[in-house]
């Protein structure tokens, strides 16, 4: 191999630990969203994904897991995927407080961002909705915010690169773990 070879190679490796580690952290709460999600979805209710600009594709691709499934093909669950408006800021505010309904979840993703994830967490409350939070750690004015249902699943790492791939395994890991207590598989 050459020594570029052998640094991507150490590289790679050092970011799947950093990767596997947050995701041993995550893993509980991982699990209690599953079931959150479930729960809200079979109780005939929607699931509203939010992101952040930087968090858009992930967004996009939890909403198409959770529709078509991942271990094998399934009725799609009911969710929405919301885009900022023009003019509406960085959150999904106005859309929420329009279309949400109590017994609604809101998973909201974030990118390294604390920019209006307080907007997204009083239209929860205002809706009576459950709240998921996912992605960069929060920092304290904001945990203070939550109530003690509220789940957040943060990855306390200043890298971008390393919260995106963090996040992407995490959600693949949700909508799995989903797909199996839906399926009755686990």
């Amino acid at each position: 191999m050459s020594p570029l070879s052998d640094l991507i190679l150490r590289l790679s490796n050092e970011r799947l630990e950093r990767v596997r580690a947050h995701l041993e952290l995550a893993a509980p709460r991982l699990a209690e969203a599953a079931e959150l999600l479930l729960s809200t979805c079979l109780n005939g209710h929607r699931v509203y994904l939010c992101p952040q600009r930087e968090t858009q594709s992930l967004a996009e691709q939890i909403a198409g897991l959770l529709l078509r499934g991942v271990v094998m093909p399934r009725p799609g669950l009911p969710v929405v995927l919301l885009h900022p408006l023009p003019g509406e800021g960085p959150s999904c505010g106005i859309q929420i407080g329009s279309l949400a309904s109590p017994g609604d979840t809101l998973l909201a993703l974030s990118g390294g961002r604390q920019k209006g994830l307080d907007v997204l967490i009083e239209r929860a409350r205002q809706h009576d909705m459950r709240l998921i939070l996912m992605g960069t750690a929060l920092a304290d004015s904001m945990m203070s915010q939550l109530q003690d249902d509220d789940l957040v699943i943060s990855f306390d790492t200043s890298c971008p690169t390393t919260l995106h791939e963090t996040s992407l395994a995490a959600a693949h890991a949700l909508c799995e773990a989903l797909d199996h207590r839906l399926l009755g598989l686990a």
